[in-house]
């Protein structure tokens, strides 16, 4: 798959776009591999570059505006998880038995009385897509979002992953990139990318496999992926991070802001913390940067909670001062990038994945 890369890394990028591309492509899944494989095969303006050497590739490449192949490349990788990969299932026969097994409920021996190959030539007819490397990979159901337009560079995500990890195997010494969260678990085990990462690799757990290198997508958390000795528990606990992240507490509004909050005044240095924390952000108070103001005026109405009296009014006090007053006397501090004011309340913290605290509430500092 190293050919996609070394055709997106050969187009004119400026040198925030190849930044961000070349931390993008450096720690691709098993499975990401086969959707760029198949996203640049759809692309009009890349698919032709892809088929040719690299004098003619430059050529056709200069015949292009360069900005259009930067943008349409950038396009690729963010539309990446639009396509959906069913694997094993490099052949119609094979695609078939795919759909029977993770699809329906009709039992093994019935398979037998089955037209795989029907069956699975119909599934490509509902869902239009491609064989690769022994993976029916399926394109979108709507042409994606363009979200890069080439004029913010400097915005574009860091992705929607929690931990990636590079396994070896005796079979694979140079090893694969797994990408977690995976949604296999909650999917009745349809094989995601554990599994592919783990058919790559030629074992059949990650207790055969050797961890080579882990990031973690909060910076704060790397040195504790790269510190579990169980690599099932770390690929267990980067699922449920993962999922911490992707549903941000149910739609909860300003969910990111307080658990990132959260994890900075615990000084949160472990993946296990931070799911305890994620638990119990009903632990924490909130106030965000730019509300001072406002928290100023509930104190001050609380202090005239009597008669209106028109010569003592609200409009009397500096609001705003008072509010930091208030957030400073009530033990709420400001995180580090200025965005919110937190602190722990008196609410009992329920620990799971670690022990409790001889004084929890750590202050920042």
């Amino acid at each position: 798959m190293n050919d996609e890369k070394e055709l997106l890394l050969s187009l004119p990028l400026n040198s925030k776009e190849r930044e961000w591309m070349e931390e993008r492509l450096r720690a691709l899944s098993v499975r990401e591999e086969y959707q760029l494989a198949v996203a640049i095969w759809r692309s009009d303006r890349l698919s032709g570059l892809a088929s040719q050497g690299s004098a003619e590739r430059m050529a056709s490449v200069l015949r292009q505006k360069p900005e259009d192949l930067a943008r349409e490349a950038v396009n690729c990788l963010l539309s990446l998880e639009e396509y959906g990969v069913l694997c094993p299932a490099g052949s119609y026969e094979s695609l078939g038995r795919f759909y029977l097994k993770y699809y329906t409920d009709i039992p093994p021996e019935a398979w037998l009385f089955m037209d795989l190959e029907q069956i699975g030539e119909n599934y490509e007819s509902c869902h239009p897509g491609l064989f690769i490397g022994g993976c029916y990979v399926s394109y979108p159901r709507q042409e994606p979002e363009r979200l890069y337009r080439g004029t913010n560079p400097e915005s574009l995500p860091r992705g929607d992953w929690s931990l990636r990890l590079r396994l070896a195997s005796p079979a694979n010494p140079e090893g694969v990139w797994l990408r977690l969260p995976d949604y296999s678990p909650l999917n009745g085990w349809m094989p995601g990318e554990v599994e592919m990462a783990l058919q790559a690799l030629s074992v059949d757990s990650p207790r055969d496999c050797t961890l080579l290198e882990a990031r973690c997508i909060i910076p704060e958390l790397q040195e504790s992926a790269e510190q579990y000795e169980d690599l099932e528990q770390l690929i267990r606990d980067g699922n449920d991070l993962g999922y911490v992240l992707d549903e941000q507490g149910q739609g909860q509004p300003h969910f990111l802001e307080k658990y990132f909050a959260a994890m900075e005044l615990e000084r949160c240095d472990t993946i296990a913390m931070a799911l305890d924390i994620a638990q119990n952000l009903n632990c924490y108070d909130m106030v965000l940067a730019g509300q001072e103001k406002e928290y100023g005026l509930k104190g001050i109405e609380k202090l005239m909670n009597q008669p209106a009296d028109p010569v003592l009014t609200p409009a009397c006090a500096h609001l705003e001062e008072y509010g930091l007053y208030l957030l400073e006397r009530e033990g709420y501090v400001l995180n580090a990038e200025g965005t919110a004011y937190i602190r722990r309340n008196s609410q009992e913290f329920h620990f799971e994945h670690t022990a409790p605290r001889a004084e929890p509430g750590v202050t920042m500092s």
